[in-house]
Parts: structure tokens; sequence; C-alpha cells
């Protein structure tokens, strides 16, 4: 269970909430909030109401005239659902942890924690600081900061956390670390549970974000349910994005292959793991650097998720879950000029779905499939008609809706 300390606020919001509602398929609706729960989002324009399902959206954008307000955040915290909170103060008494969120302090039982950092992300050291957060251990941890850069961990139990120290017993003494010498804490579970997917994820003004298994809009404020049992209200000011993408959508780059094969077009003594580094598939971003850009127009547009595939390649996924379509912007990394040039054929269940020749110079095209029912997923990006020069086909925003 989790309870807030209000701040004290100069004002009750009390104009009606200006949104606007991303669509799976593109739409947008833009409005003001009626109505809101994990059935149907209601919104109001020109004094005509439109009730959307949850289904069939991507996101919920909530306008803010005059901007987030400015937050501090010195504590990066972890919860077991996944949630994550910016804070900038992270105390613990008797079991029972307070964050200090932009507008508020946030109390939730350390059973919900799983880790605090008390320094911001740092290429030096997150990998090690990821590495001890989900490796296994028998109980609670303080992570210790190295000259180094390198990190090094105590196990042990930890008690109050103060502003200048963590009590933390270890090998039956209980002792004061000073909170300067920490990269941050653990907390020690017993058992891990299996988590359903969140039905959104909610994000504040501040970059806090719950992954909500329900939730509730109560005029002034959302009411929610984490996936994890955390029950919170998230006041308006500080709402900034519902995102439904957890729910409703898996990206293609989020999910491993069954079966990826590169044949490049002039046969080469190269084994076969060597063949597959330098012409596998990217993940979220193209062979050509950072990001999947395609051009259309005289207008390019970068995109964050999706695949880049090289000529020939064959890439199968088996899908888990039922789905209900495959929608994608498809063409040529606009970085290559216009050269290139691919066959892209979709087969479900050894089953045709789509067959399109792109080119360099065209503009990006829509895939939109219907694929209820299919487990199999295969794509073919075959040579062009220039060998396998440019080839680089971006498969922008590749996802599967559920």
């Amino acid at each position: 269970m989790i309870t807030y300390v209000w701040a004290a606020m100069a004002l009750v919001w009390a104009s009606p909430l200006e949104i606007t509602v991303e669509m799976l398929g593109g739409a947008q609706h833009t409005g003001q909030l009626v109505e809101l729960d994990q059935e149907r989002i209601v919104v109001t324009a020109n004094g005509q109401p439109q009730t959307l399902d949850p289904r069939d959206v991507l996101a919920l954008v909530v306008h803010h005239p005059a901007g987030p307000a400015d937050s501090i955040t010195t504590h990066w915290i972890e919860l077991v659902d996944g949630s994550r909170l910016e804070s900038s103060r992270f105390l613990v008494s008797r079991g029972v942890a307070t964050a200090r969120l932009t507008d508020r302090d946030v109390q939730v039982e350390t059973r919900h924690v799983r880790g605090v950092r008390f320094h911001p992300p740092d290429p030096a050291r997150d990998a090690q600081w990821r590495e001890i957060i989900d490796a296994e251990s028998s109980g609670d941890l303080v992570v210790l900061r190295r000259p180094n850069a390198s990190l090094d961990q105590l196990e042990g139990v930890l008690h109050d956390i103060t502003d200048e120290a963590i009590e933390f017993e270890y090998d039956d003494q209980r002792l004061a670390v000073k909170r300067e010498k920490l990269e941050g804490v653990r907390f020690f579970h017993p058992t891990r549970r299996t988590l359903l997917d969140p039905l959104c994820k909610v994000v504040e003004v501040d970059g806090s974000s719950w992954n909500a298994k329900s939730l509730r809009w109560a005029g002034d404020k959302l009411q929610l349910t984490t996936t994890g049992g955390v029950q919170c209200d998230v006041p308006v000011s500080q709402l900034a994005r519902i995102d439904y993408s957890p729910g409703n959508v898996v990206y293609l780059s989020d999910l491993e292959f069954e079966l990826a094969e590169c044949t490049p077009f002039i046969a080469t003594q190269l084994p076969a793991e060597r063949i597959l580094q330098l012409y596998q598939p990217r993940r979220d971003a193209g062979f050509e650097g950072s990001g999947l850009w395609l051009a259309d127009g005289g207008e390019v547009r970068q995109y964050d998720k999706g695949l880049a595939i090289h000529s020939r390649s064959r890439l199968v996924f088996r899908l888990a879950e039922p789905a209900r379509r495959l929608s994608a912007v498809v063409g040529i990394d606009s970085r290559l000029q216009g050269r290139g040039g691919v066959l892209l054929v979709v087969l479900g269940d050894n089953r045709e779905l789509a067959r399109q020749t792109i080119a360099g110079r065209d503009a990006p095209w829509t895939l939109d499939l219907d694929i209820a029912g299919v487990r199999k997923l295969e794509f073919l990006v075959d040579f062009g008609d220039a060998l396998d020069v440019a080839d680089h086909l971006n498969l922008c925003n590749a996802r599967i809706i559920k």
C-alpha cells in the first residue's frame, strides 16, 4: 500500500484537461478528457464526446500550457514491478521508504522497492549497476563506489536510511555507512514474483513512471494500481503521458529471432558467424549509424524503434501470444541518398501476406497487415536491381498490435 504526504498547493486544478490521444493506426484525437478507466477513454471535442477503446490507443498526451515545473533528481528508484521514480530525496524508517517527487512525498513499503541509485546514470558504471541489481543474492546489498569507476558490494541487512547515512547490518554488526561512499542500495526479496504485462505506463512530468494494471480518472488526479499492487494517485499537474504501448504493442526489435539467415550476393569463404556479424539485422539503429532514417519528400524523419535489414536476409519470429495487426513504416535508409532497392516479402504461417519492391528513391511505404491467428511471422528481404549495394531496408516502428 502507498500513501502520500501532499505539499501545499497554490491552486486546485479546475480547468478541463486538454489531451491528445494518439491511435495505433496513426490518427489523433484532441480534446478534453471526460472519462478514463481500463475499459474506455472518453474525449470531448467541440462539445461532441467520443469513446475510444484503450486497446486501439498508442498514447494519451497531456497538454500543460505553463510547461512542466522544474525538478531536481538525485535518486533513481526502481520498484519490483518495473515502475521507476525520480526523486530529490530518499529516506527509510521502519520498513517504509519516503521519496520526494516534484510536488509531494510518496511513501512506499520497502517490500515494493528493488533498488535505489544515489548517482545519475554513468556509462562507466551503468553495466555494473545493472548486473548487481539483476543478480541473485541472499540479503540486502550496499553498493560501494571505487576510485577506478568500479563498483563493489556488501551483503547484509538494510535498516533505516537518513540523509547522511545508511544503517546496515554486516557480520552481526550495525554500521552507519556514509551515503557519499555509495552508488546505491538493493533490497532483498525472497521470491521473485511473476508479473503480468501492464495495461499502460503512466509517466509524470519529472520522468517518474508507473506500470499500471488499472486506473481511473477522478477529475483532479489519476488513481492507479501498479502490476505489483502499489496504489497511488498522480495529480493532474504532474501527469505528462499515458503510454499504452506496453499493453497494446510489441516492437519487433524487442523480440528474439527464431531464425536469422544472411546471404551475401557474392560468395565468400568467411565463416557463417562472421557473415552474420557483418550482415545481421540491426535493432533500433541503421547500418549507417544511430537511428533509422527515412525521407518523405524533403523531410527526413529519424525513428528510435525498428529493424535495419540487409539483403539477402530471412528473419523468422515465433509469436508467443495472439496478435491483431503488424504495422511499420518501410523504406531504404535516407542516408544512402536514393541508392539501393530490395524486394520485401512478409509471410504468416508460410502464407504470403505482402510483397513489395522498395527502391531508395521511393517515398516510405506503410505496412499494415492483419495477422490474427498467425504464430510464425517471416520476413524475406531479397536483392534488388543493383546487386546488394546500398540494400539497407529500414522497418521503422515495426510493431505487433496485440
